[in-house]
Order: structure tokens, then sequence, then C-alpha cells
């Protein structure tokens, strides 16, 4: 078996089980299907696989590796813990059978878990029958599967729909002794959201010729009223800053919470799984959690090096729907609950002082620093994918090539194939501990271009870095 561990970060617009539901029977020409689990919405996993059968389903693998190249969800991949692991079953030659294994983490037994390539025109009916669910550690039993051709069609956000529609058909043939008519009418209604906003109404005409005949099929008008209005991303920056002169004292730990409850939205994702990112650079350990019912984010930060203010600390993404003012820093309120000063000296004693500056134990003189507690939210702006401006936790802007109409990557770097934009080299590994001559280049990502006794390795020195971008 092929193993192939990677962590790319799959980002994806949430979408309604609506519109999922409503494709689950046709065709569609996109590059990319999207598979998660549906349990109860209630219970968690830390450890699911799913079985893949892409040659039932009519979909290639690659010759080589017997892979497809999947890559996790937005929500899995805000947990910097949660890990894919693609693995080609059987073979060689390539079965067409991949399991896909998230583990590492903590995850809702309903959720969409990772996208993978797919041929074109790929039928969505054919995946659905042939994705099984290999193994799982989650609560309250194995879950189902799901499988979309929309990004976050596996996702738990409800749309209410109401429909109704009347059709009547009438059949003639050129015959002058047989004739036939037929009229039906059918609805279909379910709970109607106080929040509907909006309504269409559309009709249609198919004509068929049959031979000798013909049938004409009229559809009465259908109304569809959307439940939630479309929700806007905001990115959200998070910032330690200092709230007395200096001298700035380290600090080595930090938490707070954040009231939300103002703000008429939500962050995205709940619990552990909320969407939020460390601040590039900083070095601390992060932990993040989301109390959806008491409108609450919790961020704590822990680094025995310590660090000094200003630092930014984290990125997350918040969600309001369209109706509804941006929203502004004073619609949130942050609370220090714990910080933690690394230890300074007292300027007259030696004693060490903690995070309201006094001298512990108590002494006259003066600690050699301010407290550096206070976190404010510096910037708020909007993500949009597809207006050109790589903003919050995009990869890339605008879709094309490698990267995908979500704005995230799906190039594999180290396969010795330049995926624009996404890359900017890539020139795959180096053959180690075989007979090829020194220099020999291979594909790091299958593990091919070596002879049985060598390996392919990175190579430090290419002047490409583990993103495959140019070292400056």
């Amino acid at each position: 078996m092929r193993k192939l561990t990677h962590k790319i970060v799959a980002a994806a617009m949430a979408l309604s089980l609506g519109s999922f539901y409503s494709g689950c029977s046709s065709s569609t020409d996109a590059l990319l299907a999207f598979f998660g689990i549906a349990g109860s919405g209630f219970n968690t996993c830390s450890d699911v696989t799913l079985r893949i059968d892409f040659e039932a389903a009519g979909i290639s693998v690659d010759e080589a590796t017997g892979l497809i190249g999947c890559a996790r969800s937005v929500v899995i991949a805000a947990n910097p813990n949660c890990m894919i692991e693609e693995t080609a079953v059987g073979g060689p030659p390539p079965t067409g059978v991949v399991d896909v294994r998230i583990y590492g983490c903590t995850f809702l037994d309903f959720i969409e878990l990772f996208s993978c390539n797919v041929d074109s025109g790929f039928s969505l009916s054919a995946l659905i029958a042939n994705t099984t669910v290999q193994s799982d550690d989650c609560g309250g039993g194995t879950p189902g599967t799901c499988v979309s051709d929309v990004a976050g069609g596996c996702n738990p956000e409800p749309t209410t729909t109401t429909s109704t529609s009347t059709s009547s058909t009438t059949s003639s043939t050129t015959s002058s002794t047989t004739s036939s008519t037929t009229s039906s009418t059918s609805s279909s209604t379910s709970s109607t959201s106080s929040t509907s906003s909006t309504s269409s109404t559309s009709s249609s005409t198919t004509t068929t010729t049959l031979g000798n005949g013909t049938t004409t099929t009229t559809m009465g008008p259908t109304t569809t009223t959307m439940g939630d209005p479309m929700n806007l991303e905001y990115c959200l920056t998070f910032q330690n800053l200092p709230d007395a002169p200096p001298p700035f004292p380290l600090l080595g730990a930090l938490q707070y919470d954040v009231d939300y409850s103002l703000a008429n939205g939500e962050f995205q994702g709940m619990a552990d799984m909320v969407v939020c990112q460390k601040a590039a650079g900083f070095g601390a350990l992060e932990a993040f959690n989301d109390d959806d019912a008491g409108d609450s984010l919790t961020h704590g930060f822990a680094d025995s090096n310590g660090w000094s203010v200003p630092q930014a600390l984290a990125i997350c993404i918040f969600e309001k729907a369209d109706t509804e003012p941006a929203p502004l820093a004073g619609d949130f309120s942050i609370n220090v609950t714990d910080a933690s000063l690394l230890q300074k000296t007292c300027i007259t004693s030696g004693a060490n002082c903690n995070v309201d500056g006094d001298c512990v134990p108590p002494d006259p003189g003066e600690c050699s620093g301010a407290t550096t507690a206070r976190v404010d939210i510096t910037t708020i702006d909007q993500q949009v994918c597809g207006d050109s401006n790589v903003t919050c936790l995009e990869e890339c802007d605008p879709p094309g090539g490698s990267c995908d109409a979500s704005c995230t990557c799906t190039n594999s770097c180290g396969d010795q194939v330049v995926e624009a934009p996404c890359e900017e080299c890539d020139p795959g590994g180096i053959c180690q501990f075989g007979g090829e001559p020194p220099g020999t280049r291979c594909n790091f990502v299958a593990q091919t271009g070596c002879d049985m006794g060598g390996f392919c390795l990175e190579d430090p020195d290419d002047g490409c870095d583990d993103n495959c971008l140019l070292i400056p």
C-alpha cells in the first residue's frame, strides 16, 4: 500500500444541506468532490476512514501511485492537530480503491472531512454508491457517509425550503384509435422560517419527439423561499497590546474570552473546531474554543520563551448575514482571564513580579516593567474569494490553476510539476542510498524515480522551500 500524509488547508464556504440533497442525483462538471460523515451531529469522532472505490464510480486515479489527491476541509484544517492520510488499497497495478483517513483531533460526527480531485463530468450518484465508512472511532455508533459536489455540502447548516409544483402531461399518437390523457398534481411543504428573504417563481416546457408521435410535458410554476440570507465572512485579528508605559516585561501565558452576543453573527466552526489560526510568526502554543450557545470564544497561548508587546495573536473568521451591518470592534467584549509574566525582578530587592506589576514576596520596590495583558481586535476585513486580494485565511486569489473556487491551494508540492499560482518552483527530491548518479531528481510525493535500493528525499539546498516557493 502507498500512503501519503500531508497537511493542506482546504478552504470551503459552508452551503446548506438543501443544496447538497437537491444535487445528489445529478452529474456535474466540477473538478472536486466533497466527502464527510453524517451522524446525529451530537457526538464526536477522533479517527475516521472513508473507503472510496473511484474505479467503480468511473473516476481515474494516478497510475503510478494509485492515489487521487485529497485535502482537508476548512473546518478540519483549522485544527493543526488534524491529519489526513491517503492510502491506495491493493495493487499494483492500482485498483482504484482509496482509503482516506482523518485523525489526530476531535470533530463532530456530522461534518465535511475532505475534498478530492475527480474527473470532469463525474457521476455524483455513482460516487455516493461507492463510498463507505471503513473504520471509525465515534461515540454514538458508526455515522453514515456524505458526498457532495459543492463545498460545504456536508456541513450541518440546513436551510428551510418551501416548494410547490404542479405538472400536467398530455400524450397523443398519430393512431386514430389510441389516445390517452394524464394529469397529476403534487406538493411538498416544510416549516417556513421567519427570516425568509428570497422568493422566485419559474416554469418550463419540455417537448420530446417519439418516432410516430409527440409527447409534450409542461411543468407549472415552482416557488422556492430560502430561509437564511447569504453569510458574509469577516477576518478578525486579535493583538496583545501594552496598557502602560514601557519597559514591557515578557508574557509567558495568556487566556481571554470574547463575548460576541452583540455582534449578530457567529464565528465559523464550533467548539475546538472553530476557524481560528495563530498569527504568522507567533511561536506560542495555542488553543481555541467556541461556545456557540453562550456566544463566547476563548483563546489561550503559552510560550516558555515569552513574547513582548505589541504581538499579533490570532486570526478568526466571523460570519454575518448580508442583511446585517458589518461587524465593528465595539461589538466584541474581550476579558483577560489569565496572564502570567515570565520571571522579572523587582528593581530594589530582586524579588519576582506578578502580572499586576507587584513584587512577590511584597517589597517596597517596583517591578522592571508594566503589565501587558490587554487584548484588542485591531483589524476587521471582509474575506471575498475572487477579488484578487489574498486576505485573511485565503491561500490564493483569484481562483484558477492550482487555486480552487474557495481560494485554496490544491497543488502537490514535491511532484516535479510547478502548479501556478500556488507554486513558484517544484524540483521534487533527490535520490538517496540508490545506484543513481548524485543529484538524480525524483518525485517526492509519489516516492518514484529512484531504483529499488533508493529513496526520494527532500533537498534542503535546492532553493525551493517546503511550500514550493522560492527562497529569497
